[in-house]
């Protein structure tokens, strides 16, 4: 009876650390991405020329949008083709990250991010 008590007690203590981390875990999980409006060059490096104006931005972009940008943007997807997917991410990057309009913004992990100019 006492090694079934003692069994009893240490499982509910167990518990009940299990339970604060998993309610810990459960309220911060939430991811942070960084959002801007951008009307800028898009330049990439080229290993000869130093760097090439490749087009226009005008769009308001998140970075973690930036992979399915590379895809869709006329002007990305040229810029892909000339410096190549990690060159042109960077560029887009310091690009967000530099503009007078960047944010840091918060959501949920399940959430889908989206930029829209104010």
């Amino acid at each position: 009876m006492r090694l079934a008590f003692s069994s009893l007690v240490a499982l509910a203590v167990a518990a009940t650390q299990v339970s604060g981390r998993a309610s810990y875990r459960l309220h911060n999980r939430d991811t942070v991405d960084v959002c801007a409006q951008l009307d800028a060059l898009l330049e990439v490096p080229e290993e000869f020329a130093g760097t090439i104006p490749i087009g226009l931005l005008s769009v308001c972009l998140c970075i973690s949008g930036i992979p399915d940008f590379l895809e869709i943007n006329p002007v990305a997807v040229a810029a892909v083709v000339v410096a190549g997917v990690p060159a042109t991410t960077a560029a887009i990057t310091a690009l967000i990250n530099t503009a007078a309009t960047h944010t840091s913004c918060t959501f949920p992990d399940q959430a889908a991010p989206s930029c829209t100019s104010s």
